[in-house]
């Protein structure tokens, strides 16, 4: 904080040696924010502690409340984390382009309109 404060966490953190960057965010393992004992905090890039989060309890914004859906590409043989509709982004992008995950254009189907 720009004032001369720091949350208590961060301190703890900092003091035992697990906290070195001050870019990085420091995650409370048990999810409760109370409990600042070094074994409870681990430091995280913001993405990654965004994304933890995310998962844990979804995703609040303007919109709505969204869960977030976590694990890998519901296509055979893909491993890939999961974007939408259970597939990857690349499966997903595929679906939207030829209206098959698997990237084959149904017959008589262009980007998913029906042409004649």
């Amino acid at each position: 904080m720009s004032d001369g404060y720091v949350f208590e966490h961060r301190k703890v953190a900092w003091d035992v040696g697990i906290f070195t960057d001050p870019s990085l965010h420091i995650h409370h393992k048990d999810a409760d924010k109370k409990n600042n004992d070094p074994s409870n905090l681990e430091p995280k890039t913001a993405s990654e502690h965004h994304r933890d989060h995310a998962i844990e309890g979804g995703v609040t914004n303007q919109y709505g409340h969204f869960r977030v859906v976590s694990g890998t590409c519901s296509i055979n043989g893909c491993e890939d984390s999961v974007e939408s509709r259970g597939w990857c982004s690349g499966h997903y992008t595929r679906y939207l382009r030829s209206g098959d995950p698997g990237g084959h254009a149904k017959h008589g189907y262009k980007m998913g309109v029906k042409v004649s």
